[in-house]
């Protein structure tokens, strides 16, 4: 569902703190719902494994792997502390 579609839905809330340098990595479910030419998904594993990757990169490979549907891709790194 959505976020704001439904007004008395409501989501969790986490609260991570990330260290100066580290970065967190958001991504919709086009990635791992990217579909090859026979059908087969890209999957929670290999999403994982590129997860790492700069944010173009990962979006670039669901759409080599077959991806068709819309798709977010962003990081968000903490800078460095004074």
């Amino acid at each position: 569902m959505p976020l704001g579609i439904a007004a008395r839905e409501t989501c969790a809330e986490i609260e991570l703190k990330l260290a100066p340098g580290e970065t967190l990595t958001f991504l919709s479910d086009g990635v791992v719902e990217a579909r090859s030419a026979t059908g087969e998904l890209f999957g929670f594993a290999p999403t994982e494994e590129v997860s790492a990757r700069p944010p173009a990169l990962i979006a670039e490979t669901a759409q080599k792997f077959g991806q068709d549907d819309d798709m977010t891709v962003f990081s968000l790194t903490r800078a460095y502390a004074n």
